[in-house]
């Protein structure tokens, strides 16, 4: 009896675990789809991101070409190399380029030590002290813009099922939120044009003479 008795509040503990996480999933996806900003956007979702998995390091890397990108966000506890900013080469993250994290979508890393990286990208992640990854691809317009990032530095840490699909939970919130920052930006920009145009117009219909107007348009 004592081992059933185990085994049902160990099922009952996983129980309230997951459904903790899915509310906390529920808050934070909401606190995404409010944040007018990029910076706001990244910010948010590492620092929470790293709390609620209870992760060494939470990053955002944003792609500047097929194989390389920079950590634009991170979120991490003390006692360990700072990585923002850093220019990384995308194989250090489990897949070679873009169109490989597009194919593959989820890698899973739970040794980096075992994993056959290169002696160069060994180099790196031993830099960042990072001992076990998961990385997720965010999408804005099915282009892939960036990964983010779950990494284990203290010791390799696998990840279970319901973190990681929890991850591209997220990731999938960012890429919304993303594509509608974008799409604010458009509008603000058409806006901002829109703007020239109608004071153009305006002193066009103002101007005395063929000159002047010549003048302003060159000068808009």
């Amino acid at each position: 009896q004592f081992p059933q008795a185990w085994q049902a509040q160990t099922e009952a503990a996983t129980q309230s675990q997951a459904k903790k996480q899915r509310e906390q999933f529920q808050k934070l996806s909401a606190t995404l789809h409010e944040c007018s900003s990029l910076d706001r956007l990244l910010n948010v979702a590492t620092t929470e991101l790293q709390k609620l998995l209870s992760a060494d390091r939470v990053v955002v890397y944003r792609f500047q070409n097929s194989k390389s990108g920079t950590i634009v966000s991170e979120s991490m506890v003390s006692g360990f190399t700072p990585s923002r900013g850093a220019k990384i080469p995308a194989t250090c993250f489990g897949a070679d380029s873009i169109q490989q994290y597009r194919k593959q979508g989820v890698v899973n890393i739970r040794d980096v030590a075992k994993w056959g990286f290169s002696p160069y990208a060994q180099q790196i992640l031993e830099k960042y002290q990072i001992r076990s990854l998961v990385s997720v691809p965010i999408f804005v317009e099915e282009q892939v813009w960036g990964l983010l990032v779950v990494q284990q530095c203290k010791k390799p840490q696998p990840r279970h099922e319901s973190e990681i699909n929890l991850l591209v939970q997220i990731a999938q919130q960012m890429t919304l939120s993303l594509q509608r920052a974008k799409f604010r930006r458009q509008l603000q920009q058409q806006s901002e044009q829109d703007n020239i145009v109608s004071r153009l117009i305006e002193k066009i219909q103002r101007a005395p003479d063929t000159d002047t107007i010549f003048r302003t348009t060159c000068q808009e």
